[in-house]
């Protein structure tokens, strides 16, 4: 089950990760493109602060030292969202830069996702329960 798990994610991050791909050849789906973008920016907000946050919060209280505070957590967590939005102003500088070579860009997406879904995979087979 947990091989199925893994394939099953990794097809998935990677059938989602080429709809950019299919979207880019239209200039209506092109339009979509970017209301497609403002959802998943906001679902990953969503779901890392209000589900991800408070459970990693609750882990390291559980395995630190008493009177210990979290802060390190909230630096990651600060930390991550400043480095992701640098990455995408970067490639969309670029991207603008050499229109004719935008595509990589995709492509480099893909990639992510795919070793994203890899690492989920081996997470998910090291997990007792």
């Amino acid at each position: 089950m947990k091989y199925f798990a893994a394939t099953a994610i990794f097809f998935v991050g990677l059938i989602i990760g080429s709809i950019p791909l299919f979207f880019s050849s239209s200039k209506k789906l092109k339009a979509l493109l970017e209301y497609c973008e403002a959802l998943t920016t906001g679902l990953f907000l969503g779901v890392g602060l209000t589900h991800l946050l408070p459970e990693a919060v609750a882990k390291y209280l559980e395995q630190s030292p008493p009177g210990s505070q979290p802060t390190t957590i909230f630096a990651i967590c600060a930390g991550t969202a400043i480095v992701l939005q640098i990455m995408e102003s970067t490639g969309r500088k670029i991207a603008r830069k050499n229109n004719e070579h935008a595509h990589w860009l995709s492509y480099f997406l893909i990639m992510v996702l795919s070793v994203h879904s890899i690492l989920e995979g081996l997470v998910l087979g090291f997990e007792m329960n």
